[in-house]
Formats: C-alpha cells, structure tokens, sequence
C-alpha cells in the first residue's frame, strides 16, 4: 500500500519508519524539508498531489493545523488518520470547518481516524481486566485528565505543545 505522512516530528517519523518496516510504499512530507530528508524515505514537496494516489495518510503535524490538512485529506477521499487532538481549543474549533469535514467526509466516503492512546494508564488496564472474559462488541468511554496528574515529573509549560505559537492547548 501507499501511504503519505504529513509531518516528520517524533510521531510522524515514528509512524513512518513502521510503515516502512511492515513493506509499505511510504511518502513524507513536511514544511521543513530536513525533517523530513532525515528519514530517508521518499520526500515530497507537494502533498497534495502526493495524497491523490495515496491508499492512507497520516496527519501527525502541530495540532493548530490538524483541521485543516483533515479536510484537505476527506476532500481528496483518502482514508486518513490523525494524531490527537483535533482542535487546539474550543475557542478554535471551527464548528463551520467541523461540520463541513463531516459533510466532506459523507460525500466523498472518506473515513478518517483520530488516534489517542490511554494503553498504559493503570485506572484504564484495571477497568479492562473487568470485562476480559466477556465478549465485548463496542464500547464508549469519555474521559480527561490534567497531564500533570499520571506525568508529574513533566514540565508541560516548556513543551511544544504548550505554546501557542506551536497550535498547544
């Protein structure tokens, strides 16, 4: 398969050398070209063209421009998945570019993923030991936390994530 990952941080390089690893025809791109040259896998200057031909994208980019390479991905009717969160705040959410991701995304047939990971969380394994004998066919659980709570060691403040100029929350 074809993959594009947009965005070479530490998560987009990440998920990028595994689709490699696993055989998988993989792209990358990212506005500052050394991040993704580093890699050593095929550098595009034009994503967009890139993900007309691709069978799956990865938006693993500064969360301020997750929205908008979103649409721009239901738009080209490419199943893709994105990296938490999808909005940097409620003040910038968008419910105009929201809704019309949804609607992109129904007329196009995309379906797009947003990925957020609480696997080693001690409350949530505990939770899980409960139904692990049962057959479980969905489930939906809401949740958030301070990060300071299950990370005390971390300094959010100073993060990338933390600043707004970066898209933090």
């Amino acid at each position: 398969m074809r993959f594009l990952v947009i965005g070479c941080g530490s998560i987009g390089a990440w998920r990028a050398k595994i689709l490699a690893d696993w055989g998988h025809s993989v792209a990358v791109y990212d506005t500052v070209a050394a991040k993704s040259d580093a890699l050593k896998l095929h550098r595009v200057d034009n994503w967009a063209e890139t993900a007309a031909v691709s069978d799956g994208m990865f938006v693993c980019t500064p969360p301020k421009y997750h929205l908008s390479y979103c649409l721009a991905c239901a738009g080209s009717g490419v199943p893709f998945f994105v990296e938490k969160p999808l909005s940097t705040g409620l003040t910038d959410l968008h419910v105009d570019a929201l809704t019309q991701l949804i609607e992109t995304m129904q007329e196009r047939g995309a379906w797009g993923m947003m990925g957020q990971s609480y696997r080693h969380l001690p409350s949530l394994q505990k939770f899980g030991k409960q139904f692990s004998h049962q057959d479980i066919l969905a489930a939906e659980i809401w949740q958030g936390q301070n990060l300071a709570d299950w990370r005390p060691d971390a300094d959010y403040k100073l993060s990338y994530s933390a600043s707004i100029e970066q898209g933090g929350v």
